[in-house]
């Protein structure tokens, strides 16, 4: 089987330092929403917090959570995720969209409080109703830990909402909110991985449906919008493992905490595929190692300055027999003569 390395990221992402090391997730202010914008996020945020005071109900409504994990900055991690929405939730043209991530097991104070959030965000998208589900994409950034993730999610009235006065669970004080004849609320246990613990790690494996190399950093504004962004190369990403016969594998990561000589790491990457049978697993086939040293990686390259350490594959599937798969993806680091292995499972279906 042949070696396609995804040269856009050789290009792109080897010579850059990621933006992920020098920018935080940010959220939009509140001054830069209009006021019946705020009320209808009020209506969010306090039925967010009913829930984690045990008062109000969280539905399994049909809302998938999809998160992804890199190294943030700060000693944080960078979490891209994606929410993905059933049509039937959706009726108006635009929804407001709040999430909160709480600690797993919080509880309020002496005064009946909560704890102020570590992460929280709120924010507009326009949609489609109709028979596609909606997908939403955004980033959070957060230490490692075991943690809540809320998500709450209502129609945009357009500011003709009525307005309706209640007492905020989490402070105990009256507020205006806009009313909401339904609001859409999910709660998910999510482990986010400490990528700064010094030890051999990686990051989300992320299938690629495709790649963009961008001719500058993203603003903040871009990578709210588009967070799976590496330096100045946008990930698109696949959100399902199956393909055509006549696709491609393609997928990226990073490569963090590897020992160094003066800033030069020496690391190298096998790839074996086994074909998943109903009577176990068969060896398929593997392709050539893939060296990340100073016989292929630029002079100036230095885990010390912030490059990060980023490869993958391009894999044509067409040889590939229909069934499942998994994809070992063993990581080698020969300074530090460590190594870790990390699976990918995919499907290639008929025809």
């Amino acid at each position: 089987m042949k070696h396609v390395p995804l040269s856009t990221w050789a290009g792109a992402c080897c010579l850059t330092v990621a933006l992920l090391v020098s920018a935080p997730v940010t959220a939009q202010d509140v001054a830069d929403f209009e006021d019946w914008q705020v009320a209808e996020m009020r209506s969010l945020v306090n039925a967010v917090n009913a829930a984690r005071m045990g008062q109000g109900a969280v539905g399994e409504e049909a809302v998938q959570i999809l998160p992804s994990y890199m190294k943030g900055i700060d000693g944080n991690t960078y979490a891209p995720y994606t929410l993905i929405l059933g049509p039937s939730l959706v009726t108006k043209p635009s929804i407001v969209t709040y999430v909160a991530m709480t600690a797993v097991g919080e509880l309020p104070d002496a005064d009946g409080l909560l704890p102020v959030a570590p992460f929280e965000d709120a924010f507009y998208s326009p949609v489609s109703a109709g028979a596609q589900e909606i997908r939403l994409n955004r980033a959070l950034q957060a230490p490692g830990g075991e943690y809540d993730m809320y998500v709450a999610i209502r129609d945009s009235e357009d500011g003709d909402a009525p307005i309706e006065r209640i007492m905020n669970p989490r402070t105990g004080q009256p507020e205006t909110v806009a009313f909401a004849p339904r609001i859409i609320l999910k709660r998910e246990r999510i482990t986010v991985p400490d990528l700064w613990n010094d030890e051999l790690q990686t990051s989300t494996i992320f299938l690629a449906e495709q790649i963009e190399p961008l001719t500058e950093p993203p603003t903040p504004e871009e990578l709210n919008l588009f967070p799976y962004t590496i330096g100045t190369t946008r990930i698109i990403p696949k959100l399902d493992s199956s393909y055509a016969k006549d696709g491609v594998l393609g997928f990226v990561f990073l490569i963090y905490n590897t020992g160094h000589d003066d800033g030069m790491p020496d690391v190298t990457v096998d790839y074996d595929f086994h074909q998943v049978t109903a009577s176990g697993e068969e060896f398929y086939n593997r392709t050539s190692p893939q060296e990340l040293s100073n016989r292929t990686l630029p002079d100036i390259f230095d885990v010390t300055e912030g490059f990060q350490l980023v490869t993958g594959q391009n894999i044509p599937l067409a040889s590939f027999p229909a069934g499942d798969y998994r994809l070992e993806i063993k990581v080698t680091d020969k300074e530090d003569s460590n190594e870790i292995s990390k699976d990918l499972l995919f499907t290639v279906e008929e025809g």
